[in-house]
């Protein structure tokens, strides 16, 4: 019974957090206008989170872009990093 409650606690967890992050973009696009989301970071190696959301996402219209080339978390941040440099730029 206890394994079936935490079941239900982490689906409702991570329902709970796609919805708070589904509502924020959807309030931004209409605030901006803009329909193009990129999920990255960390948090998007969760698959449950990455699958709900970019579903939700898409069913909206929203051209919904991902890493595939480079990791999702850091390592993706490093490859950023790496450009910067070789470009010369300063931010």
């Amino acid at each position: 019974m206890a394994k079936r409650r935490d079941l239900v606690s982490a689906r409702l967890f991570h329902n709970t957090f796609v919805e708070a992050i589904y509502e924020n973009t959807m309030s931004i696009s209409k605030l901006t206008g803009i329909k193009v989301v990129a999920l990255s970071g960390g948090v998007f190696q969760n698959d449950i989170v990455f699958s709900l959301l970019y579903k939700k996402l898409a069913k909206a219209g929203f051209n919904v872009l991902f890493n595939s080339r480079f990791p999702i978390n850091d390592g993706g941040v490093a490859v950023g990093q790496i450009y910067i440099a070789k470009e010369g730029l300063c931010v």
